[in-house]
């Protein structure tokens, strides 16, 4: 809702909204995959409702980190690399 949207603007710092812009500007140049295309691929192996969604830098590569309640009431958190969407690690599956 608009509420929450204007919270997140407010809590983003100068640094996040350039990593924000950067991240933009490689899914427009085709390097990194857009997020709804993870999220597809995500919701295919483990459906439930998205809660979460931050962003991840190891190793010089960046994920998109997921963290998906289930139907049974689970929380998994899924970890997919943003380049080639690979399935790095799933936590409580």
């Amino acid at each position: 809702d608009d509420e929450h949207q204007k919270h997140i603007s407010i809590a983003r710092s100068d640094d996040d909204a350039n990593e924000y812009d950067q991240i933009r500007d490689s899914v427009k140049a085709g390097k990194l995959l857009p997020l709804a295309a993870i999220k597809a691929r995500v919701a295919g192996r483990w459906p439930g409702e998205i809660v979460d969604v931050s962003i991840s830098h190891e190793h010089e590569a960046i994920s998109y980190e997921l963290r998906i309640l289930g139907a049974n009431g689970r929380m998994i958190e899924v970890e997919v690399n943003a380049a080639n969407g690979v399935i790095l690690e799933v936590e409580n599956d």
